[in-house]
């Protein structure tokens, strides 16, 4: 298959998105923590910074950036999202709000077409980066990397390939343990089944999943100093860079 092909996703479904946004909690290990541990970040650069520039790719209906703006008011943002239904969502969060731009776009688009965007101090993710090609995430953390300020960083919060064999059925077992701990109902993962297991059965998916180091050496090809990966849990891990 061409690297170029899009491949229509689950996300282009009408109704997936908000279907997605209300169980994710419960299909997402650590996606609370991993959300307070980017709060907990921004508070400790930013927030009480003067003017702070924030992109958001993969931006779902705004969640992140309306908490960061409870934080800091002096946010000025931009929202990138490749869902039209996500975008109507972040455009009705923000409806009054004149320091948040809100783009309908493909990550393919970002690296395809000459950018407007301008330079941000933050560029965060969550949950989207992992659909692209290996040749694509490279181009779009150039992308990234070109668009931050001096010292400015990049959080993405995304899924990692594991090792194959035992490890990757420990992992996928975590991840059942969890739904079960937070819906509270013992075997409530059987609903969920086709979402682990089909996950990782798909050619598509593990075409463009990484491996964690594959991504952290990635970023380090790319420019980026001070890598680390902040939080993991199974095949869910938050990683960190910054612009020198």
């Amino acid at each position: 298959m061409n690297d170029k092909t899009v491949i229509k996703s689950d996300w282009d479904k009408e109704g997936f998105s908000q279907r997605f946004s209300k169980a994710a909690s419960i299909q997402i290990p650590m996606r609370e923590k991993m959300f307070k541990t980017l709060f907990l970040f921004f508070n400790f650069h930013f927030k009480h910074e003067p003017s702070v520039r924030i992109l958001d790719l993969g931006c779902g209906d705004g969640v992140l950036i309306s908490e960061l703006l409870n934080m800091n008011p002096n946010i000025k943002a931009t929202l990138v999202d490749g869902s039209a239904e996500m975008v109507d969502l972040a455009k009705k969060r923000f409806d009054e709000n004149k320091s948040i731009e809100i783009i309908h776009a493909r990550f393919e688009d970002l690296i395809t077409t000459e950018s407007s965007l301008l330079q941000y101090d933050l560029v965060i993710s969550s949950l989207a980066i992992h659909h692209l090609t290996k040749d694509d995430r490279r181009k779009l953390f150039v992308f990234i990397y070109s668009h931050l300020t001096k010292g400015g960083y990049f959080i993405n919060i995304d899924t990692v390939l594991p090792p194959e064999g035992e490890i990757e059925e420990f992992y996928l077992l975590l991840w059942e343990e969890w739904i079960d701990e937070v819906s509270g109902i013992t075997g409530e993962s059987d609903k969920y089944h086709d979402l682990i297991y089909g996950h990782h059965q798909s050619l598509n998916h593990l075409s463009r999943v990484a491996p964690l180091v594959e991504q952290l050496t990635l970023m380090e090809e790319t420019g980026f100093i001070d890598i680390d990966c902040i939080m993991k849990y199974g095949i869910f891990a938050m990683y960190i860079g910054r612009k020198p």
